[in-house]
């Protein structure tokens, strides 16, 4: 029995020895500048997009990175003609004496712009909008954009807008560049980390490398339970890859700070008393399909403290029917997910009911 426990202890470790050789060699080729191994270089082979920083980690280290040279302190980064650290907005000069409308929220808020609603005569003519959206945020950026540049304005009507990915972003502390968030304890309130901002993000990824143990069992892992390219793989053999990953408790924890985040911003557009409406996005290829958690975390809390809100899938499946519904029409293109003009004048139009209603 003794020889044959040396043998086993002998033999797991040469495999142990082999591992980890194999483990620094790829480590080695992978973060090389060797061509043959771009391949390799897709961060979703080793990380969640969704829910690990480590993925946007790999995107910088792997050469992708397109983020913010000149971070802003606060929020990590703003879009051109929103100033850094004043949050003055360019659009603001345009709009005269209409009363303002302003609209904050990611990509899908930033590509609402004011040139669209006036040339679709969407808004009434009484009212300026000023375009707060920056790709790539999330609701703890939402929130605080809002809340650092609201006061500049006198009267505004507010539209926040939230897709359902934003909720995942909240969970980040880097995306497109280090970023802001929110952490809270058990019972405790919401407390903002990660400010100011690294004003070097090559120092920032430099002193916070990706937390991966192994990537090439992360990378067989991932790619042969199809995790991958597919967020529902987690639901596999009655859900076991979403326990193998902790899937239920990384939701439990989104859908936690989201909430509070939310509260926070409801509670300070009550104590303004600003006229506002939600706006809830989601891409057109899930319209008509069984609404997911996220976006019944946003509506579910909206619902609960009574604001007004306006969900896209309604507007959409109000003009569609689900016979002959192609989300096509409703995306920019086929590769793109982000809304189309179409997809514009329908849920503007459905806005402009609920500001008409607070001019009167």
């Amino acid at each position: 029995m003794k020889k044959i426990a040396i043998i086993i202890s002998i033999n797991a470790a040469i495999i142990a020895g082999l591992f980890i050789t194999a483990e620094f060699t790829f480590r080695g080729l992978l973060f090389s500048k060797l061509p043959f191994m771009e391949g390799f270089r897709e961060p979703g082979f080793y990380a969640d997009w969704y829910s690990s920083d480590d993925a946007w980690k790999l995107h910088y280290l792997f050469g992708h990175w397109s983020g913010p040279r000149h971070p802003d302190p606060l929020l990590g980064w703003v879009k051109p003609g929103v100033h850094i650290g004043t949050y003055d907005n360019d659009a603001a000069k345009t709009i005269g004496s209409k009363r303002p409308v302003l609209l904050y929220g990611d990509s899908f808020a930033e590509g609402f712009d004011s040139q669209f609603i006036e040339d679709h005569k969407t808004f009434p003519d009484s009212c300026g909008i000023i375009n707060y959206g920056v790709s790539g945020y999330g609701v703890d950026q939402i929130y605080l954009l809002y809340k650092n540049s609201v006061e500049q304005y006198k009267n505004p009507v507010v539209i926040i807008s939230i897709l359902d990915e934003d909720v995942d972003r909240s969970f980040l502390t880097v995306r497109d560049g280090p970023k802001p968030y929110f952490k809270m304890d058990n019972s405790g309130p919401l407390q903002l980390c990660g400010v100011p901002v690294s004003s070097d993000p090559e120092d920032f990824f430099l002193t916070h490398p990706p937390e991966i143990m192994s990537y090439l069992l992360t990378a067989a892992f991932r790619l042969s339970t199809g995790v991958y390219q597919n967020q529902d793989a987690k639901n596999l053999c009655g859900g076991l890859v979403g326990k193998l990953i902790g899937e239920a408790k990384i939701v439990e924890q989104k859908k936690r700070i989201n909430h509070a985040i939310l509260l926070e911003l409801v509670r300070d557009l009550r104590a303004r008393q600003l006229p506002h409406v939600f706006l809830l996005f989601e891409s057109a290829v899930n319209f008509f399909k069984p609404s997911r958690w996220r976006i019944r975390c946003l509506e579910e809390t909206l619902q609960r403290e009574s604001e007004p809100y306006v969900a896209a899938r309604d507007v959409i499946e109000g003009f569609s029917t689900q016979d002959t519904y192609t989300p096509l029409p409703f995306m920019s293109s086929p590769r793109d997910f982000h809304p189309s003009g179409l997809y514009f004048r329908l849920v503007g139009e459905k806005l402009a009911e609920m500001i008409g209603s607070f001019q009167k």
